[in-house]
């Protein structure tokens, strides 16, 4: 997760949209909500997708992203990206 937070946060912006064109277990999306981005999951195997939908609706404490917040810290307007309900 720690690799994707930081890819998300250098290479895009706020409102962008990310794609993940193989999604697995949707950890990417979930990163990119996260950081209050857009994101489209492609995904044909259906016991994945209903993993993603439920990782999606409620996330788990281990998806959270406040653990990272001190390596990101002067990242400008960190703190109002990362969703706190998360953690």
């Amino acid at each position: 997760m720690g690799l994707l937070l930081r890819i998300i946060l250098s290479s895009t912006m706020l409102g962008d949209t990310v794609l993940d064109p193989f999604a697995g277990t949707g950890t990417t999306l979930v990163v990119a909500r996260q950081l209050r981005r857009r994101s489209i999951g492609i995904e044909v195997d259906p016991d994945y997708v209903r993993i993603i939908e439920k990782r999606l609706e409620r996330l788990r404490p281990q998806d959270s992203m406040v653990k990272y917040f001190d390596y990101y810290r002067f990242t400008e307007g960190l703190g109002k990206i990362i969703c706190r309900e998360s953690g």
